[in-house]
């Protein structure tokens, strides 16, 4: 469970978001939690907290949690709600940004290579009822990680 402070924010629309009764600024950069080795996540993340920055932005490629389909890996190396605690204990706020693609230098924009078996019956990066549907599930369950 992630601490009371914790909040999760999911917006679609907008070019900004609004915390009530506070303004501050937002200095991030990107942190690709799946490029680093889980025992180097919180010095990396303090390290990122002392050279001033109060956010990060982390990609959730869904090749990598989702290798097979309906097959869902959150644990080890994956496990998204420990690097979220981490950033939590070093006061960094996560921009989360869930596939279902990804430009972070990730094999197939980070979409699983299962889609493609069988063309026929679905158009990837598009409204396709398909892609869609697989999208969504794989949405769900990050938030439903999280809660």
């Amino acid at each position: 469970m992630l601490g009371e402070n914790f909040w999760v924010l999911t917006f679609f629309l907008g070019p900004s978001l609004n915390f009530p009764k506070k303004k501050f600024k937002m200095s991030n950069n990107f942190f690709p939690f799946f490029h680093i080795h889980p025992w180097l996540w919180h010095d990396r993340l303090y390290k990122v907290r002392a050279a001033g920055l109060n956010a990060v932005q982390v990609y959730v490629p869904w090749n990598f949690h989702e290798e097979e389909p309906a097959s869902f890996n959150f644990g080890g190396d994956r496990d998204l709600v420990e690097f979220l605690r981490i950033a939590q204990h070093n006061g960094l706020y996560v921009l989360l940004r869930i596939g279902p693609y990804v430009c972070a230098e990730i094999e197939f924009g980070g979409l699983p290579w299962w889609l493609i078996k069988d063309q026929a019956n679905i158009e990837l990066r598009t409204s396709n009822k398909k892609y869609v549907k697989l999208n969504y599930l794989l949405t769900r369950t990050n938030i439903n990680r999280k809660k």
